[in-house]
């Protein structure tokens, strides 16, 4: 059931992120056979194809929040809470939905870069490759030096794909709450909670990361890992709680 759930999210948010997909790797595609005739117009086809896949990734996100509003807290909310799927399974489609979505944005977002660094000159584009070669050599210089140090950093971005989403869920959730200016007291609750966040984060958790990392940066590691995972954790089951035990479907 899952599955059919992520897939009906998809659709639905693939009929918006497709559109946008072609034309930033249509602009792409144009700049880069710009780039070859001489023309100075490849420039304006770079930044639009920029500004398109900056755009994709900001609708898969956005839209993955906005369809989850719909699909629970307006009428639609109705026929969503009647399907036969629990409430921890009704998430993690959404959730999953949402990240493949993203996924998909940043993907197409590098397919664009690459088809434009194909259209630089020879010399620009071996200093690029250049670039990229002793970045490489210095992350494997790290990463040979201490091997831990890659498992701890790529848990890490596991762990703080959902925790964004998860938030604005929360916030949803919240706001679902009230009877009047629902929409309205979700962006309240989405601006506080974020610059609630911002200042624990810069003036209780960096201060303590900071000094654990001059002891041991392993021990700096697994205290953001320790925090985000308790933060996708208390957030997912705030979630559930409130869709389960609190939730008001006033339209």
């Amino acid at each position: 059931m899952v599955g059919k759930l992520i897939k009906h999210d998809l659709i639905a948010l693939f009929r918006l992120l497709l559109f946008i997909s072609c034309f930033a790797l249509g602009f792409a595609i144009l700049a880069r056979i710009f780039m070859t005739t001489g023309s100075s117009f490849w420039l304006f086809m770079f930044i639009m194809s920029l500004w398109a896949s900056i755009a994709l990734m900001f609708v898969a996100s956005v839209g993955s929040i906005v369809r989850f509003y719909k699909s629970l807290f307006t009428g639609q909310g109705y026929m969503t809470f009647s399907l036969p799927v629990s409430v921890t399974k009704l998430l993690i489609a959404k959730l999953l939905s949402a990240i493949i979505a993203t996924l998909v944005g940043v993907a197409v977002f590098i397919v664009c870069m690459l088809i434009l660094m194909s259209g630089l000159p020879a010399e620009q584009l071996q200093s690029f490759l250049d670039g990229v070669k002793t970045l490489f050599q210095n992350v494997g210089v790290m990463l040979s030096y201490d091997p831990l140090i890659s498992i701890e950093t790529i848990l890490l971005i596991i762990i703080s794909i959902p925790m964004g989403l998860l938030q604005y869920y929360l916030c949803l959730s919240i706001g679902q709450l009230f009877s009047k200016h629902r929409v309205g007291w979700s962006y309240a609750i989405i601006i506080l909670s974020n610059i609630v966040l911002n200042i624990l984060f810069a003036y209780c958790l960096m201060p303590i990361v900071d000094t654990f990392a001059e002891i041991n940066p392993h021990l700096a590691l697994w205290t953001v890992i320790i925090v985000f995972a308790g933060l996708d954790v208390g957030y997912f089951f705030l979630i559930r709680y409130l869709l389960s035990h609190k939730l008001n479907l006033l339209v």
